[in-house]
């Protein structure tokens, strides 16, 4: 696991790619931590407000008291990765919000500015970000990846 590459990494990115969004560990304090390091890998991240930083936005969902004033849609966004992390982190509260602060979420496809990709984009999106997204998989050092979905678009087949 190395982080401080894993930072330098996403800055070299958003240099070629400004629109990126800058996801991983949510907190690295707590990720560098975990016995069992869950990393989801999605197709792309719903909208969110005001940043393109993840991991900033789920640190705050996290410990804020009023997550919605923050985020409206965290919960239909990252409730269901909430509830299976959990479960492998030894948790019994499914809806631990703080549960967050432990797990890692990377995208396929990092434009910040898309929601929705169809198939064919998402094609696109994974041969874009191919390489960065193995790296970050590679410097996280995950015990576990959950892809939903997410494989055939990170190989050729």
């Amino acid at each position: 696991m190395d982080l401080e590459k894993h930072e330098e990494l996403l800055k070299e990115t958003q240099k070629q790619y400004p629109d990126i969004v800058l996801d991983g560990a949510v907190d690295n304090a707590s990720w560098s931590k975990e016995k069992n390091r869950v990393l989801w890998v999605l197709k792309e991240l719903n909208e969110f407000p005001k940043s393109n930083d993840l991991r900033s936005l789920l640190r705050q969902v996290a410990n804020d008291l009023e997550p919605k004033k923050i985020y409206l849609n965290w919960q239909s966004s990252h409730g269901l990765h909430i509830k299976v992390s959990c479960q492998f982190l030894g948790s019994n509260n499914q809806t631990d919000r703080s549960i967050l602060n432990r797990i890692a979420i990377i995208a396929v496809n990092k434009d910040a500015s898309v929601s929705k990709s169809s198939y064919n984009e998402l094609l696109e999106a994974g041969k874009k970000f191919r390489a960065i997204v193995l790296r970050q998989i590679e410097l996280l050092d995950p015990t576990i990846v959950i892809l939903e979905d997410t494989l055939h678009y990170l190989f050729d087949r």
